[in-house]
């Protein structure tokens, strides 16, 4: 299964911000000036994506470093899925999640053991936005209102990177009301409106919780919209605070009501009830991608191991027809406690051994899974710091109507 096009349809949100902002302020991804410091613990950054495990599709496993913690969507939950969608579901996530670190925006402590619900950011932005614009959850509403205590000791970590684009961070300059704001980007005014909520009423007292809460310093904005907006528009963010997210301020103050379905509101606000759902942006002329196939089929591949010894093992070279595949591994290490990498590599064409090879990806980690997007051809797998190879591969192929 090609994931490029579901990746394209399923990622509204960023189509969307990038396409206001750019809109509103020069080029949202040129260089940025020193970004300011990055959202304030409880948001995590995962920084190793070994230790996100057992994705599926709205939840997910995460090693904390000292335990695990499964993460579920606040948002979405694709509890309702047939076995083929569902299958769809933690394949998109599997695009997401661990090819890079991304950040996870908790509902509560992670404490090992339990579920906590959470919003999570991507290179794609809300992994629920994702899977609610694929089809593949529903929107849930009610998530939990949480707010926190902030303290000066909680930080980051030394040279945490900040969330991908479009997020951003900045001062908001002005207060306009409880729900909307003005800021600044790249020099140009942009006018902000809250996703989740509406402060119909104590307009005043929402107000000023909402510049108390903002203070004079940058905090993170999150475009949050799946819907296409003209550049004049307001953006519908979320905002992340030093007390967490400001919608979860107002509301727990009760200076705010949720929306149960925010983008449905948006879709009131702008004058567009009624319209019928609006198609997904596109590239301005050419053909539109092709939707992704209902069903996929997936081949596993046998794969034995080649050569072993004491640190590590070797599978013998194995044939991918396809551009993508994916990997599980469940190993265990040598030495206890010890590490263990996971690498793949291709064979060079011109010959038919692992003699001559290319480094594709590697993963780290005792167990997980992942996604391999390289050209077709002969593969194999090098695992350091385990002696068994128990891994499991397999390519996707549109089943038969």
């Amino acid at each position: 299964m090609n994931a490029d096009p579901l990746l394209r349809c399923a990622a509204g949100a960023l189509a969307v911000a990038a396409a206001v902002l750019a809109g509103a302020v020069a080029s949202v991804g040129a260089a940025e000036e020193a970004q300011p410091a990055p959202p304030a613990p409880p948001a995590v950054y995962t920084r190793f994506v070994s230790r996100v495990t057992d994705i599926q599709g709205d939840s997910f496993a995460y090693n904390t470093g000292r335990e695990s913690v499964r993460i579920r969507l606040a948002d979405a939950d694709s509890g309702d899925l047939d076995a083929a969608q569902r299958e769809r579901a933690v394949f998109l996530a599997a695009q997401l999640l661990p090819q890079e670190p991304f950040w996870i925006f908790p509902c509560g402590p992670l404490q090992g053991g339990q579920e906590v619900r959470a919003r999570v950011w991507t290179r794609k932005g809300w992994l629920a936005e994702v899977l609610i614009k694929a089809g593949l959850a529903k929107r849930v509403a009610g998530a939990p209102t949480v707010t926190f205590t902030p303290s000066a000791e909680a930080k980051q970590p030394p040279e945490t990177p900040g969330p991908p684009p479009p997020a951003f961070a900045a001062a908001i300059q002005e207060v306009l009301s409880g729900d909307t704001f003005q800021t600044t980007r790249e020099g140009r005014p942009v006018r902000l409106r809250l996703y989740d909520v509406t402060c119909d009423e104590s307009a005043d007292r929402a107000k000023d919780l909402a510049a108390q809460t903002l203070g004079s310093e940058p905090v993170w904005i999150f475009p949050s919209s799946q819907r296409q907006l003209d550049g004049g528009d307001e953006v519908p963010v979320r905002i992340w605070t030093a007390r967490g997210w400001l919608a979860d301020v107002l509301v727990a103050a009760s200076l705010a009501r949720p929306y149960p379905d925010p983008d449905k509101a948006l879709q009131e606000r702008l004058g567009l009830s009624g319209a019928g759902p609006e198609p997904t942006p596109g590239p301005a002329s050419g053909p539109k991608p092709a939707p992704p196939p209902s069903k996929v089929v997936w081949h596993q591949v046998t794969v034995t191991a080649a050569k072993s010894d004491l640190l590590g093992v070797e599978s013998a070279p194995f044939d991918i027809p396809t551009a993508e595949w994916r990997l599980a591994w469940d190993l265990k290490p040598v030495r206890k406690g010890g590490h263990i990498n996971v690498s793949v590599f291709q064979v060079d064409p011109e010959w038919t051994t692992a003699m001559s090879h290319t480094s594709v990806c590697s993963f780290k980690g005792a167990s997980g899974s992942g996604v391999v997007r390289y050209p077709p051809g002969k593969f194999w797998i090098r695992v350091t710091g385990a002696s068994q190879l128990n891994v499991k591969v397999e390519y996707p192929e549109p089943a038969t109507p």
